[in-house]
């Protein structure tokens, strides 16, 4: 628990940023091809947690949130290139 502990508050750390960064400029569109390959890191990333648990959804949801803030800035991850 102390982990999903760890990820609520990074996930209430980030969202002020993404609200100021969707407020600066409209979002750039991500590919079919793109989001695919963003679950699959997500996945790879978050693989240590059991499946179906809190904590995964957790895992996912900052993992997510983390490549959306650098993809909405106008970085491409690496994985995505």
């Amino acid at each position: 628990m102390k982990i999903a502990g760890m990820l609520a508050g990074l996930l209430l750390s980030i969202a002020p940023h993404e609200v100021e960064a969707q407020q600066q400029k409209p979002p750039r569109p991500m590919t079919k091809e793109e989001n695919h390959k963003l679950i699959l890191y997500a996945l790879k990333q978050c693989e240590a947690f059991p499946t179906a648990s809190p904590e995964l959804v957790l895992c996912i949801q900052a993992v997510n949130m983390r490549v959306m803030k650098l993809w909405k800035a106008g970085q491409t991850p690496s994985f995505l290139k």
